[in-house]
């Protein structure tokens, strides 16, 4: 697609881009009834990404950008062994499918089109150099069934359910994705 080009950031990376990344997330990233609620703010979208995901282990993000500046952006990290990521879901899954090494699950945290971009494939970039630059064998993810059309995107791209999570109390309903990349080694 001419006029896109795409980058990986480091945690130092995304720091320095940190507004761009905000005020993208807080226009684009939901649609009501999500929009305007706080969890899904400006402030508290910062605070996650500063405060948690940056200091997570192999976090990465994958950036477009047009010459109006960045138009979408993944990113994600390891999960690593005694992860808190599967605690919150309603109801129990098996250890077989919780259990994390520190290489085996990758989780994307946030991914995210600028609506004046979608449906040129950009998504679809992010999405394969995001996965193609990591080793681990499997992908997770969480997503609001009314965050459309992502959640039919993760759907389409093979994600399955495993489960639901609501990540707090001001936070709507969630779907626990899961998704096998390759085979473990």
């Amino acid at each position: 697609m001419p006029g896109i080009s795409l980058a990986r950031l480091s945690p130092e990376g995304v720091r320095e881009d940190i507004d761009e990344f905000s005020e993208l997330y807080a226009s684009d990233f939901v649609d009501p009834p999500l929009k305007g609620t706080d969890f899904y703010s400006r402030e508290r979208f910062k605070g996650r990404l500063t405060g948690d995901y940056l200091n997570a282990p192999r976090f990465e993000a994958v950036v477009a950008r047009d010459s109006g500046g960045l138009t979408g952006f993944i990113y994600g990290c390891s999960l690593p062994a005694g992860t808190s990521w599967w605690s919150d879901l309603v109801g129990q899954l098996p250890e077989s499918l919780t259990a994390e090494t520190g290489e085996r699950t990758v989780a994307i945290i946030d991914f995210v089109v600028a609506k004046r971009s979608r449906g040129a494939g950009i998504g679809s970039r992010l999405y394969r150099e995001f996965i193609d630059g990591r080793s681990e064998a499997r992908a997770s993810l969480f997503c609001s069934p009314p965050q459309q059309p992502a959640y039919s995107i993760w759907q389409h791209w093979g994600y399955e359910k495993v489960g639901e999570s609501r990540p707090a109390e001001d936070a709507n309903l969630l779907h626990a994705f899961l998704k096998e990349l390759r085979a473990a080694s």
